[in-house]
């Protein structure tokens, strides 16, 4: 009864948190109001993908077959409350953004990174017990090459910006093609999140 209790109240607050996000994802903007969005929904999906990999990789280690409902109803909360909480800050001015300032520290981070993996993959070739997982669905070994390539992956970004000025003609041109690509993005998104919840509304009531 109580775990019953437990799942309305989740799928309340997540329609409500969606609800939310539905109308300031849709709703007319004008141009700065829907930069300052798209800024705020790319922090907040990386914040949430960045979660749901560390859970993830977690069940991987420890052998963990289910998926809790709440657990998922708790990665669109987040995706949706970062984005509303983002916007609202960067409505405010408030702009949240990590970059390395010393391209050298960045390619040194590199290449210890890219070292490590090398090593880690001749490691897997060995196959040694101390890196084997029993318990869990991967070894030590190949879920440190995983992480590995993701904090390579967020680094490349990271790296200070050496691209030449562009004229404001070609930043309005790309800035049209950016809208366009997250426009058909935002609509495939809302049409999934929508159709899930539904589907888990509709589990629920036919329980």
């Amino acid at each position: 009864m109580l775990d019953k209790l437990m799942l309305e109240i989740n799928a309340l607050i997540s329609a409500i948190f969606c609800g939310s996000f539905f109308i300031i994802a849709l709703i007319d903007k004008d141009e700065m109001e829907e930069n300052n969005f798209n800024a705020a929904l790319k922090e907040a999906s990386v914040i949430t993908i960045i979660s749901i990999l560390i859970y993830c990789y977690y069940m991987l280690t420890t052998g963990t077959k289910s998926i809790s409902i709440s657990l998922l109803f708790l990665a669109v909360d987040e995706l949706s409350g970062l984005t509303l909480i983002f916007n609202f800050l960067e409505q405010k001015g408030i702009h949240f953004s990590i970059k390395l300032k010393n391209r050298k520290l960045g390619n040194i981070i590199m290449y210890i990174s890219t070292a490590f993996s090398s090593i880690l993959i001749v490691l897997t070739f060995l196959n040694l017990k101390m890196l084997q997982n029993k318990s869990g669905f991967i070894g030590y070994d190949m879920l440190l090459i995983c992480l590995n390539f993701i904090l390579i992956s967020i680094i490349i970004p990271l790296m200070p910006n050496e691209k030449k000025s562009i004229d404001r003609e070609e930043v309005k041109e790309n800035n049209k093609k950016m809208d366009k690509v997250f426009k058909i993005f935002m609509r495939m998104f809302c049409v999934f999140w929508g159709l899930f919840i539904i589907y888990v509304i509709y589990r629920l009531a036919t329980r």
